[in-house]
């Protein structure tokens, strides 16, 4: 395989070692609306192209019996379908990449914490998890904690590497 992900080719035919067969799908990111990518024994995966400057990125919402977790990925905050789709998660993740007062190309390509905290607010997560801190958020993590804190009013974990996250199941949250 050539191209920018060479190195993966081992992913594509289950090759290389690697013991994980993966079959890619081409997702519009310009869809307004999610697409399912995945579906088996009552685990849904779905995805929906969310702004991260002109660097297309999807966001993914994983249903199941037992709960709900919606994955931003990087973005700026400035598209609306996102609320509807992470509506209700138990877990919603969203990246802490910049500080309040980054510039302007940062926040073209990132959401500025006051604008996680109005996501969180909109989509009422049981739970915030913060994740892709850099530079300066990493070493400005409680101040950006405290301005998405003036927004969302629920538990917020700064994520870490294999930290985990349990999902308290609420029989009314999960009954259709």
């Amino acid at each position: 395989m050539d191209g920018a992900y060479a190195y993966l080719s081992g992913l594509y035919d289950a090759t290389d070692g690697i013991r994980l067969k993966i079959e890619p799908l081409d997702i519009d990111y310009k869809n307004t609306q999610p697409v399912k990518v995945y579906e088996k024994n009552g685990l849904v995966v779905s995805a929906l192209g969310i702004p991260h400057g002109d660097v297309p990125t999807l966001a993914y919402r994983i249903d199941s019996p037992n709960g709900r977790i919606v994955f931003s990925s990087d973005q700026n905050g400035s598209n609306p379908a996102f609320i509807d789709f992470a509506q209700q998660a138990d877990i919603l993740v969203m990246p802490a990449a910049i500080t309040e007062d980054a510039d302007e190309m940062s926040s073209f390509m990132h959401a500025k914490p006051s604008i996680v905290g109005k996501i969180a607010e909109k989509t009422h997560p049981e739970m915030l998890v913060l994740d892709h801190f850099m530079g300066k958020s990493l070493r400005d993590k409680d101040q950006i904690m405290r301005i998405i804190k003036q927004y969302y009013h629920g538990p917020i974990k700064a994520g870490r590497d294999l930290a985990c996250y349990p999902v308290v199941i609420k029989k009314e949250n999960h009954e259709k």
